[in-house]
């Protein structure tokens, strides 16, 4: 009878060890997953952050004046139609590109590269981004909190290396 309580108390064990096994898998797995979704969110992020923040650099440093350029073959008329499409300085050309430009009346796909070429003289050579100031990690935060879904209180921890 002894033999038998064993060898029960035995089984059991082993079932109570296999299923918490499973267990310990399962929830391993869901941990991986969300890592990777984590960490995917936050690559994203940081190449998002980073071509928001190049795009107001550029908009900060663009500033050169299309009518001030005194461009050849661009006259007043010219001027006033790109006025009217909103395009003024070299951030709008750039921003828009030759196939932009050439939806803009009276410009040619000729005068649509040569306005892209000299808006790119303005493209600064290098650009930096401080990955340690609040504004980025705040930025970031909230991006990756909008990526994932989540609540606007919801806080990242930051790990310093």
């Amino acid at each position: 009878m002894e033999e038998i309580t064993r060898r029960r108390a035995e089984r059991k064990q082993r079932r109570a060890r296999r299923r918490a096994e499973r267990e310990r898998k399962r929830k391993e797995e869901r941990w991986k997953r969300t890592k990777e979704r984590v960490r995917a969110a936050q690559a994203y992020c940081k190449n998002e952050l980073a071509n928001q923040l190049w795009d107001e650099h550029l908009k900060t440093v663009m500033t050169a004046r299309i009518s001030d350029a005194g461009l050849p073959g661009i006259g007043e008329s010219r001027i006033h139609w790109l006025h009217r499409a909103g395009i003024k300085t070299a951030y709008d050309v750039y921003s828009r590109g030759v196939e932009g430009m050439k939806d803009v009346y009276s410009i040619g796909p000729t005068l649509a590269e040569f306005l892209v070429e000299w808006a790119q003289e303005h493209v600064p050579e290098s650009f930096t981004i401080d990955s340690h100031s609040r504004e980025y990690v705040e930025r970031l935060g909230a991006l990756k909190r909008r990526h994932l879904d989540m609540p606007e209180s919801a806080v990242f921890r930051r790990r310093f290396r």
